[in-house]
C-alpha cells in the first residue's frame, strides 16, 4: 500500500501552518527551494539536486546558523548527497530544537538507517513528535508505520486517524491512503463513497495514483460493490491519465477497446492505437498483445521494423522475435538473433536474455556457453528474473560453468524475489 515515505512523497502544497510565516532572506528561500519537502515550496527526493542545494543552504545557514527549519533542510540536502554524517547532525540539531520538519528528517534516517544504525521504533517517535505538532508529512509517516507495524504495534484505526489529519491538510499521499482505507476497510468502516471521496481529493491535485484508484472504481466491477460506478468519469480519468503519459491508463484503454469494458464499444483500431502508445511506453503486455490484437500482422511487423530502425530497442526486440517465429515475416534465425543483440547491446534484460538462450542452444548462432553466461550475467545485474534463473540453471547442471549448487541457490532464490516482486507490482 505504501510508498518509501522516507525521501519525500508527491505533495504539491505551500507552507503549513505548523511552519511560522516569517520573512526569508534570499539565501533562506534559495535554501528552501533547493532542499525542502515539496510540500513546503522544495522538491520530490529524486528531483533534489545536491550539490547546489547543499551549497545553497550552506549559505542561508551561514547567514541563520540558528534557524532550525534551515536545519532541517540541509540535512535533506547532505542526505541526497551521501554525506550522512553531516546530516545527521543537521537534522538532530533541528529535531532537539522542537521543530517538526526536523524531527520528520530524523524520524527519515532513523527509519532508513542512513547515518545512523537502523531503530524503527525511534523513527516512530521522531514522527509522532512531528505529528503532533500538525506536520502533514510526519502524520503521513506515522499512519504508514502503524499501517505496517513498523517500530509501533501493527494498528490500522490509528493509521487511518493519522492519514486523515494529514488528509485534512489537502496532503495528497494522505488522501490516497485514507481512500484505499476507507475502499478496503483497514481501520475504518468500507465505504465506496468515502473512499472516492478521498481519492479525488488526491487526483485533483495531481496525484496519479489516486486518480487511477478512481478510475478504477469507477470503471469495473467493484464499482457494483462500492456503489460508484460511473463509465463516462472513469473513461475521462483514465484518458486524461494516458494523454498525460501514463503506460498504465494506456493499457487499461487499449484492454477496455478490445473487450468492451467500461461502457465502451468495441473498437480494434482505436484498441491498436492505445496498445502501441503502451508499447513504446515499455509496457511488455502491450508489446505482445500487439501481435494477438490486430488482423493484420503484417502491419504490426512493419510498425515494429520501422522503429527499429530507428534504434529503438524495444522495437529491435520485437522484430526479433518475428523472425524467430514467423510473425507477420518470413521466419530467419540469424536475423532474429541479429535483431536480438542490437536491442541487448542497449541493455535491454529482456533481449539481453533472449540472445544468451540462442547462444545456450546455438539457434541462429553458433553455440557458446561462454556467451550465454556473459549475457545472462548482464541481463542479471539489470534485474532480470528470468536470466537469473536460467543462470542458476547453467550452475546447477554445470553448464559452462563448473557445477555450484550454492550459487544455483542464490539464483534461484534472487529469481523467486524478483518474480514476487513483478507479481506484487501487477
Amino acid at each position: 500500500m505504501h510508498r518509501n515515505v522516507f525521501a519525500g512523497a508527491s505533495l504539491v502544497f505551500g507552507l503549513l501552518a505548523t511552519i511560522p510565516a516569517r520573512a526569508e532572506t534570499p539565501e533562506a528561500q534559495d535554501c528552501r527551494t533547493a532542499a525542502a519537502y515539496k510540500q513546503d515550496g522544495g522538491v520530490l527526493y529524486n528531483d533534489l539536486q545536491a550539490d547546489s542545494a547543499i551549497a545553497a543552504c550552506e549559505r542561508a545557514t551561514a547567514k541563520e546558523p540558528g534557524d532550525l527549519i534551515l536545519q532541517a533542510y540541509y540535512s535533506r540536502a547532505l542526505r541526497k548527497g551521501k554525506r550522512l554524517a553531516d546530516a545527521l547532525r543537521a537534522a538532530t540539531l533541528s529535531a532537539n530544537g522542537g521543530n517538526a520538519v526536523g524531527q520528520t528528517m530524523l524520524g527519515n534516517m532513523y527509519d532508513a538507517g542512513e547515518g545512523v544504525s537502523q531503530d524503527l521504533a525511534q523513527a516512530a517517535e521522531w514522527y509522532r513528535k512531528g505529528a503532533e505538532q500538525g506536520y502533514s508529512t510526519a502524520q503521513l509517516n506515522l499512519g504508514a508505520v502503524y499501517n505496517d507495524g513498523r517500530g509501533v504495534p501493527l494498528d490500522t484505526a490509528e493509521a487511518a486517524r493519522w492519514f486523515r489529519r494529514a488528509a485534512e491538510q489537502n496532503l495528497p499521499e494522505a488522501a490516497y491512503d485514507l481512500g484505499w482505507a476507507y475502499q478496503y476497510g483497514r481501520g475504518v468502516e468500507k465505504s465506496g463513497p468515502e473512499a472516492a471521496r478521498w481519492y479525488r481529493l488526491a487526483a485533483d491535485q495531481g496525484y496519479m495514483r489516486a486518480q487511477m484508484q478512481l478510475a478504477g472504481m469507477f470503471c469495473y466491477y467493484v464499482s457494483y460493490v462500492y456503489n460508484v460506478q460511473n463509465y463516462a468519469e472513469g473513461v475521462r480519468l483514465y484518458r486524461d491519465a494516458a494523454e498525460k503519459g501514463n503506460v498504465r491508463a494506456q493499457l487499461i484503454l487499449a484492454e477496455a477497446y478490445a473487450d468492451g469494458n467500461c461502457g465502451l464499444e468495441k473498437n480494434v483500431g482505436t484498441s491498436v492505437d492505445w496498445y502501441k502508445r503502451a508499447a513504446t511506453g515499455g509496457n511488455r503486455t502491450a508489446q505482445s498483445a500487439l501481435w494477438r490484437i490486430s488482423a493484420n500482422v503484417a502491419d504490426i511487423f512493419s510498425w515494429y521494423k520501422g522503429l527499429a530502425d530507428q534504434g529503438q530497442a524495444f522495437a529491435q526486440e520485437n522484430v526479433g522475435l518475428a523472425y524467430g517465429t514467423g510473425l507477420g515475416v518470413d521466419r530467419n534465425e540469424m536475423e532474429a538473433t541479429r535483431l536480438y543483440k542490437l536491442a541487448a547491446e542497449q541493455n535491454f534484460p529482456s533481449a539481453q536474455t533472449a540472445l544468451a538462450k540462442r547462444f545456450e542452444s546455438g539457434v541462429g548462432v553458433t553455440k557458446d556457453l561462454g556467451e550465454a553466461r556473459t549475457w545472462y550475467e548482464r541481463a542479471v545485474g539489470l534485474g532480470s528474473a528470468e536470466a537469473m534463473a536460467a543462470l542458476g540453471d547453467m550452475y546447477f547442471y554445470g553448464r559452462g560453468v563448473p557445477r555450484n549448487d550454492d550459487e544455483a541457490a542464490r539464483l534461484y532464490k534472487m529469481a523467486a524475489d524478483a518474480f514476487s516482486k513483478i507479481k506484487k507490482d501487477n
